[in-house]
This record gives C-alpha cells, sequence and structure tokens, in this order.
C-alpha cells in the first residue's frame, strides 16, 4: 500500500531521502507476482549518513532477493541469522565500511539498513519478493504497484510481463505514460522509460475473468521442477440461525501505532455485521466493547435486538465512541484472556487491530472463535491470521477484501482446507496447515516426476471434500518465481509456530536466501570481511567465493590456536579491583585537593580537563592520557596514590576512620529535578487543570511531535510529577510504538518502567532487547539488574528463586564471554553478582556458574552507575567529592578512595564510580555529553543514572533517574549525596 522510503533521522524526526532512479521489473505468472525494484537514493547532506528503508510488503510475502551497490556493482545479500547479521554489520560500521542488511521487523514489515550514504551521493539497492493475487470468486484478479511518491523521479523505468494469460491483462489505473501491453512470444509485456516522471497514483492491472488452467509450473535454476495449483472449491451458506451470536466482544486497538490513519471501514465493517446478525437472530445480541492500550479500557455495553439496529440509539452510541477514539499509548491484547476467563464470556469475539503486540506478553490464543479485521498496511498478517484461525475463526484484510465479502464470510458453512497430498511424484506440497478457505486455494510442491495427481482436501462440518488436479512437467516454463513461493509458502506454515521450528526456518531461509524473523540478507565488501565473519560470498560473486574456499580451513586452524581463556583475562583485572577494595585511604580531617599546575599555568586543570594521577608514585596532577575518538579504543585506568596535599592540613586520621566505621546513617540523596524547558512541557504547565492531557494530545498532533521519543519521555514525567501515573504509563509505553524491533527506545522505555515500579513490564521488553542485541554485554545486564529488582521486591519464593537465579546465569555471561568492545565491564558485573550472592543462598541457589576466586563480598558507602541509550556515543560521569577533587574518566583514582571504571567511549556505559568509605560532607553528581561517532543524524542522548547508598548492606538504598543531553560538551547535574 506505501512506496518504500530512504530515511534519516535527524534530532527526533524522520527526514526522507530523495529517490532519484526507480527501476521496476514485474513477472506475473498465474495468480502469482514476482516484483523487483532497483532504487537510487540521493543524500544531499554534506554528511555521509547511515539510512533505513522502510517497506510493508502483502500479506504472505517477503523479501527473497537483495543487492547493494559496491564500488559500482550490485553484490546481492547472503542469508545470515538475523542477530549475527546485525551484529556484523555494526561492527563493520563501526569501522567505516559499507555493508548492507535487509531485517523482518514485525508483521509483514521490512527494514534495509545502508551505510554510508556517501554526503551529495547516492546508493543504490535492489529488493524483490514475491506476491500471491487475490482472486474474486468469478476468478478475476488484479496486482497493485504503489507509486504514490510523494516527489518526481528523475529516471523511471516499468516492464511488466504477464506469462501465458489466457486474456489480455488491462491497465485498470495508474498507468505511466507510453504504458501498454503487447503480445510477445507466449506472454504479454508492457513497459516504458520516463524523466522527470510525477508519480501520484498507483499502478492497477487488471486479470479478467477466464477459464485459465489451475496449474502453473516452471523448472528452476537449481534443477528442480516446482508447481502451484490454483483451486476455486465451492463454499456452501450455512442456516441462518446458526450464524448470529448471542454476546460478542468487541476489541478495538486504539494504541498510537493506529493513529493518524482513517477506521472508517473497520467502523464500517463492524456496522454491517451488527445488521446482519440484527436481521436473522432469533435472540438479542450483546455487545461488549474493549478498548486496547498499554492497558484495556471498558467501553459501551448495548443491546442489538432483531431488525433494528440501523434506526437504534445504541447504534449512534456505538458507532460514535469507536470514531472519537482517541489513539495513543501500547497494545497489550492480554484482554483476550480475560474474557475467556469470565463466566458469562462471550461465544464469539471480534478484533480490530494492526497486531503489533508491544506491550505485555502478546495475544493468548481464545477458545472461542476470533475474527481479526485490519485496514493497516502495516499490520502484522502471519500473527493475526494464526491466532484467528486457531480459535476457528478468521483474520480479514481490508486490502484484499470488500466489505459485503467480509459479511458474506458470517454466513458460510465453514469449509476449511485439511492439506494436500499427491499420487506419481508430487512431493513436498504447502500449506498443509488448516485453515479456512476463501475464493481460491492455492498449494506448491516439487514436482519429482513427469506427472503427478495433486488431492486438495477440505471439510464442511467435518465431512470430508476433495479435488484432484493432474500437474505435468510439460507445461513447465523457465524460471524461479514458483521456487521462491514454494520457500515462501512454507515458511508460511512455520511462521505461526515459529519458536518451535526456528532451526528449520534458519535453514530455509539460508537455502532460498528469504528474509525470515531468524534470518537476514547481508551484503559484505570484501573478502576479509567474509572470512573474517566466516560469511560465504553470493553464488552471484563466483571469483570471490572460490577464494573464500581456498583461505577458510587455514584461518581456522590459526585461530584454535590462539584463542584465549577468558578467565586468565578476567581474574587480572578482578584481583586489581579487590586490591582497590581493600585498600585503606588516609587523609587528613579536612583535607581539600589542590590540583597542581599544569604546563600552562592553569590550576584547576583536574576540573577542567582531563587530567590523571599516573600510577606510580608521584605528583597526581599530571596531563591526562589523550582522549580517544567516540568510537576508538578507551584511555587505560589509572591507578592513584594518596594525594601528597592529602596530609598537609594535619588531622587524628585514626580517630576519624573510627568515626566513619561507626556511622550508619543514610546519607540524604536530593537529584535535580528533571526540566527538558521544551515548549510542550511549558505549554503544558500553563495548560488549565484538569485539561493537561488534552492539551498534550493537541500538541502531538498539531507540533508534529508523534515521532519523537523526547516527547512523549517529557510528557510521560510531566504527568509522573503530576501523580497521574495511569496517563504517564500509557504516553511512555508510545515508545514501544514509534520504531518497530528498536533497542534503543525499547531500552529507554524499560528503565522508565522499571523506575515507575512496573517490573513485569519492563522484565518482558529487556528480555526482547536482549533477543534483539545478544552480541552486547548490556542486553544481559540490563536484564539481569530488573530480575533482581522484581526478586528484591518480594513475591513467591519460587518467582524470588528463579529470578536471583537467571540473573547471576545473566551477569555470569557477561563475565565470561568475549565481547569485541565494552573492555572491563566483566569488573562491574561481578560487582553486581557478589552483591546479591547471600540472598541467592538463602533462597537454596548454591551453584554460581563462575570460578571461586571471583566470588568475594563487596560493599560500599556509595556506588553511582550510569548508563546511555546511544551507540557510538560518550558519556561521561563526573563526581565531585567533598574535597573538591573531581573524578572522571580522566582522573579515574582519588585520594579519599573514589574509583572511576573504565571509560566507554562507544556507546551504551556503564560507567561506575564507587567509594568504600565516605569523606563528609557533599558529592555533586554530573553527566558530560562528550561527543558522538554516530553517523546518524543524532537527537539527544537519554541517560539513566542509579545512585546506591551503603550499596552490598542491608540499609541499601537506591534512587534513579532518566535525563538527556542533547548538545555535545553539554554538562548537567544529576544531583548531590550529603554524607
Amino acid at each position: 500500500e506505501r512506496p518504500p522510503a530512504l530515511v534519516v533521522k535527524q534530532g527526533d524526526q524522520f527526514q526522507e531521502m530523495v529517490l532519484s532512479k526507480l527501476d521496476v521489473e514485474v513477472r506475473i505468472h498465474g495468480f502469482l507476482a514476482e516484483t523487483t525494484s532497483t532504487m537510487t537514493f540521493r543524500n544531499p547532506h554534506d554528511r555521509v549518513l547511515e539510512g533505513d528503508i522502510y517497506f510493508p510488503l502483502p500479506e504472505g510475502s517477503t523479501v527473497n532477493g537483495y543487492a547493494l551497490d559496491i564500488e559500482g556493482r550490485m553484490v546481492d545479500g547472503v542469508a545470515v541469522e538475523k542477530d549475527r547479521a546485525r551484529s556484523i554489520f555494526e561492527k563493520i560500521v563501526r569501522e567505516g565500511i559499507d555493508p548492507g542488511l535487509v531485517e523482518w521487523t514485525r508483521g509483514n514489515n521490512f527494514k534495509t539498513r545502508i551505510f554510508p550514504i556517501p554526503a551529495k551521493g547516492e546508493r543504490t539497492i535492489r529488493v524483490r519478493y514475491i506476491s500471491e493475487i487475490r482472486a474474486a470468486a468469478d476468478r478475476s484478479a488484479s496486482y497493485r504497484l504503489p507509486l504514490n511518491f510523494d516527489r518526481p523521479v528523475s529516471r523511471f523505468d516499468l516492464r511488466v510481463e504477464v506469462v501465458r494469460p489466457g486474456n489480455p491483462p488491462v491497465v485498470e489505473a495508474g498507468a505511466p505514460e507510453g504504458f501498454a501491453f503487447k503480445s510477445w512470444r507466449s506472454s504479454f509485456v508492457a513497459e516504458t522509460e520516463l524523466q522527470d516522471a510525477t508519480l501520484s497514483k498507483d499502478l492497477v492491472i487488471a486479470l479478467p475473468a477466464t477459464e485459465r488452467r489451475q496449474v502453473v509450473v516452471e523448472k528452476a535454476s537449481d534443477g528442480k521442477t516446482y508447481f502451484c495449483v490454483h483451486d476455486f472449491p465451492e463454499i456452501p451458506e450455512a442456516a441462518e440461525a446458526d450464524v448470529a451470536p448471542r454476546r460478542l466482544a468487541v476489541f478495538w486497538d486504539a494504541s498510537g501505532s493506529r493513529g493518524g490513519r482513517d477506521h472508517a471501514r473497520e467502523i464500517d465493517v463492524l456496522d454491517r455485521c451488527l445488521t446482519y446478525w440484527s436481521s436473522i437472530a432469533a435472540h438479542p445480541v450483546e455487545v461488549e466493547l474493549t478498548i486496547l492500550r498499554n492497558r484495556p479500557e471498558k467501553g459501551l455495553g448495548i443491546t442489538v435486538k432483531k431488525g433494528t439496529w440501523q434506526r437504534s440509539a445504541e447504534r449512534e452510541q456505538l458507532l460514535g465512541q469507536l470514531r472519537r477514539i482517541v489513539y495513543d499509548g501500547g497494545t497489550n491484547f492480554s484482554a483476550l484472556a480475560h474474557e475467556s476467563q469470565k463466566p458469562d464470556r462471550a461465544d464469539r469475539l471480534m478484533l480490530f487491530t494492526d497486531g503489533l503486540s508491544t506491550f505485555g506478553r502478546g495475544a493468548p490464543k481464545p477458545d472461542r472463535p476470533l475474527y481479526v479485521i485490519s485496514d493497516d498496511a502495516t499490520a502484522d498478517h502471519v500473527f493475526m491470521a494464526g491466532l484467528a484461525e486457531g480459535s476457528g475463526g478468521r483474520y480479514f484484510n481490508l486490502k484484499q477484501y470488500s466489505d459485503e465479502e467480509v459479511v458474506r464470510s458470517l454466513r458460510l458453512g465453514g469449509l476449511s482446507y485439511r492439506g494436500a497430498t499427491s499420487t506419481g511424484g508430487g512431493e513436498e506440497l504447502f500449506p498443509q496447515r488448516a485453515r479456512p478457505v476463501g475464493a481460491r486455494q492455492s498449494v506448491a510442491g516439487q514436482l519429482k516426476t513427469g506427472q503427478s495427481e495433486i488431492t486438495l482436501n477440505y471439510a464442511v462440518a467435518d465431512q470430508p471434500r476433495a479435488r484432484t488436479i493432474t500437474v505435468s512437467a510439460e507445461d513447465a516454463v523457465e524460471g524461479d518465481l514458483l521456487r521462491r513461493y514454494w520457500a515462501q509458502t512454507k515458511l508460511g506454515d512455520l511462521l505461526p509456530v515459529q519458536k518451535e521450528y526456528r532451526q528449520e526456518i534458519v535453514d530455509l531461509g539460508k537455502a532460498h536466501s528469504l528474509v525470515t524473523p531468524f534470518t537476514s540478507l547481508l551484503v559484505l565488501e570484501s573478502l576479509e570481511q567474509y572470512l573474517e565473519h566466516r560469511v560465504l560470498p553470493p553464488k552471484s560473486w563466483p571469483e570471490l567465493r572460490e577464494k573464500y574456499v581456498e583461505r577458510i580451513e587455514e584461518l581456522e586452524v590459526a585461530e584454535a590456536k590462539t584463542r584465549a581463556d577468558k578467565l586468565a583475562k578476567v581474574l587480572p583485572m578482578w584481583e586489581a579491583f579487590c586490591a582497590w577494595h581493600a585498600k585503606e585511604f588516609k587523609y587528613a580531617e579536612n583535607f581539600r585537593f589542590k590540583a597542581k599546575p599544569s604546563k600552562d599555568g592553569d590550576t584547576g586543570a583536574i576540573a577542567q580537563n582531563a587530567v590523571t594521577p599516573d600510577a606510580a608514585p608521584a605528583p597526581p596532577a599530571t596531563p591526562a592520557p589523550t582522549r580517544a575518538a567516540p568510537g576508538g579504543a578507551a584511555p587505560a585506568l589509572s591507578e592513584a596514590e594518596p594525594n601528597e596535599d592529602a596530609f598537609a592540613a594535619g588531622g587524628e586520621l585514626d580517630e576519624e576512620e573510627k568515626s566513619r566505621e561507626g556511622r550508619r546513617m543514610q546519607p540524604g540523596v536530593a537529584l535535580t529535578p528533571w526540566d527538558p524547558k521544551t515548549p510542550y512541557i511549558t505549554a503544558l504547565k500553563k495548560a488549565a487543570k484538569g485539561n493537561a492531557y488534552a492539551h498534550y494530545l493537541k500538541l502531538r498532533t498539531e507540533k508534529d511531535y508523534a515521532g519523537s521519543p523526547a516527547f512523549f519521555l517529557d510528557c510521560a514525567g510531566f504527568f509522573l510529577e503530576l501523580g497521574d501515573e495511569a496517563t504517564a504509563l500509557q504516553i511512555l509505553s508510545n515508545l514501544a510504538e514509534l520504531e518497530l524491533e528498536n533497542p534503543q527506545l525499547l531500552r529507554v522505555l524499560a528503565h522508565r518502567l522499571e523506575q515507575t515500579g512496573e517490573l513485569n513490564h519492563a522484565i518482558r521488553i529487556f528480555a526482547q532487547v536482549l533477543e534483539m542485541r545478544p552480541e552486547e554485554p548490556q542486553s544481559y545486564r540490563d536484564l539481569a539488574l530488573a530480575l533482581i529488582a522484581r526478586a528484591e521486591s518480594g513475591g513467591k519464593s519460587a518467582r524470588v528463586r528463579s529470578d536471583y537465579k537467571r540473573a547471576i546465569e545473566l551477569l555470569s555471561e557477561v563475565v565470561m564471554r568475549h565481547w569485541d568492545r565494552f573492555e572491563e565491564i566483566e569488573v562491574i558485573a561481578l560487582v553486581e553478582i557478589n552483591r546479591i550472592l547471600p540472598a541467592a543462598h538463602e533462597q537454596g541457589i548454591t551453584e554460581i556458574p563462575l570460578d571461586k576466586r571471583l566470588l568475594k563480598p563487596i560493599d560500599c558507602d556509595m556506588r553511582i552507575t550510569m548508563t546511555w541509550d546511544a551507540d557510538n556515543t560518550d558519556i561521561d560521569l563526573h563526581v565531585i567529592e567533598p574535597s573538591g577533587e573531581r573524578a572522571f574518566y580522566g582522573h579515574n583514582r582519588t585520594t579519599i578512595g573514589g574509583r572511576v571504571s573504565r571509560d566507554f567511549t562507544q556507546g551504551y556505559g556503564p560507567e561506575e564510580y564507587m567509594l568504600r568509605k565516605a569523606m563528609g560532607g557533599t558529592y555533586q553528581v554530573k553527566a558530560k555529553y562528550y561527543g558522538s561517532g554516530s553517523v546518524k543524524l543524532l537527537g539527544g542522548v537519554t541517560v539513566q543514572v542509579n545512585i546506591y547508598t551503603h550499596f552490598g548492606r542491608p540499609e541499601q538504598q537506591c534512587k534513579s533517574i532518566t535525563v538527556r543531553l542533547a548538545e555535545k560538551e553539554e554538562m548537567i547535574t544529576i544531583g548531590e549525596l550529603e554524607f
């Protein structure tokens, strides 16, 4: 329904790149169409960018071909496991080289990531997919190509071939200049070439009704013969008395992802269904509306009496409420499960949605017939079809069904497809999964002999029926369309139960170059990249493929000999940390830090510049090591000796130590309230009392903030301050709707949910992030800390034990796995494991998957951790101690014992400040945006700070805050601690 668009992110807004060239080739064979689009995009900016191409595909389709221009050559993508492909892509992007990646996001939505798009330059990609052309009952059909572009295209080439049609195809709408079909061999072909083409209408090609053959056959490039059978079974109608429900539950998805769209057709379909049921029902129909967002809301309840619906007040009430619905928040389908548990539960359910479950556990399978209806172009067709058909209901994609067809289906007597069999050489027939039958049922397979009899099995009210069709190899034409369609159809059978068949889906994706939920298509630039990441080059580049095979074996042998043991690397880091933890730091009672002048005479060097003490006993204020640019290697840690000036003022150190040991009062922690100082928050503060939410909705729409994560974060914070937690959570849950499978946004959302006590939701979202980013240690740590928080909040002992056990396993992964970056994050994970070991032991957890030398009790007066959401971005933690000494990456060991962890210049954190025994006085906590090496046009970076007091002790407390840094070199105050 929408043409592809290449976008880059500029601040919080998406900016579309210019499509300068478009070359489309379409091949239609029977009721199948293969569409290949080659698109060239131009970058008008003066900087290199990374961009994403988003394109929803027709129901049942998937990408089965992808290529990217590399030095003037179109290089085909190779199918690789999704997580591994993304990890490889992002590693190469950080190296400044140009890979390409196309991946499945959610529903039938696909995303192609491209880097680099040169400044004032162009990039070209090619995408291929197969779609099934839906046919009407009279066997007529039409193919639609989205061409509704906002801007003219400098060059546009289009070629459409219809293979062996029974009657000539007809251009029904959107014909470009000079485009008309002519007979060519056994096909009909239309083509055109245009300059500066204005393409504002979709191209629609009608395939007139015909008594065409029900079978199409092809001899594919792999030497096998593939076929597709199209059957048009007779569908009986049921007795009207058996059709109308007594109780109907209507669920209406009012989440943010459905906002900004016209839902008039969905409302009209519901109206027509109730009109039909009212006309035939021998009893009243009770209708109950539930509105779905992040939390379900009870809507109107009405009664539909026989023959009265069209003129009833109830009709105006129900349809009026639907027309006035506000679309806001995430999507939670848990209400479907609650309906099944009601004593007066409905005997039929209708769900109007895009199927994108973004909040909660996902949709449970109802035990009553569920009819799912959607008019959304980006809908999750597979999910919705599986949900409906598994309950005995049906899914209606309104892009493929008319209103009359939906209502007519309610009168049908339940003809269902029950799989296919063959005699004489037809093998691997798909689909085999049972489903309701529409106007046409298609079956794809491989033909092993010259001829085969294919039987399609049906049932009406459990009474079997069958149709047998002959397939002959003599009818084959050359092509790969049916081979790809066969693989796509097999994938469609596996997707509703994808978790059970993950490996089979991976194998299918690799064998047929399919983008699936578990495989992506990856383009690399050089032999070295293919060798480094163990990716076999594409068949279309045979000379590179041969070189790869020659070199890979010798590389694997060499690597096996040099692979280091991770424990040997971690143990010295941990021993160094434990030595710091055990060390006594002595200083005068009224000690005040004095920085040594730097070479330029600046006595404020520690506070202003990157200055750090040397590891050797020497004056502490010497120039800092050269700071690595974001994306480069981080500077090494330095161990500080006691500051020589610490003893200048004298004082009785032993008495001070005794005093500190006896002090166990909770220090005061004052977090600086986050004021984003944005126009929308200013406007909300000025809104009339009780009208803030309406004003938020107005701002979101009129000021075009609907795509801004910062807007939703800040507005959620505003409503939290008002004490309106329900509205705050609804607004916050929009983050999950903004961009499908964006771990950056999901991390921010989960952290905010964790802060508000919504631990179950936070844990589910952190688990999603771990599935998306298993190559990053932060994914394991974030989920582990949320599990620990839930365990410490109490609950059933079995869940507490399970949460502790899982958290230890996750943190142990951080310690013992090899990571390409984030050096020394293992130490931070070990601190967090050792803190919870006493509680874990109390729960009966004795098996810890770590070497005993890594297990040691750790406690301290103060611990501060900071993480952020942006990759390839450097945020620095600064702590100004009561003595005036500043602890930060360039001065990471202080006189009183303050310790700052290794500096992470490439994103996410965590950065950590620890102080075992605090000096009395005020500690200031600050965060500084050092810079970004990201190739995206970034907006603000969201920063999460946790401040622990008496860490690792029974009286431990923690306060958290989320802030945002927008400008490079910006520094803000997070809060203060008073010991």
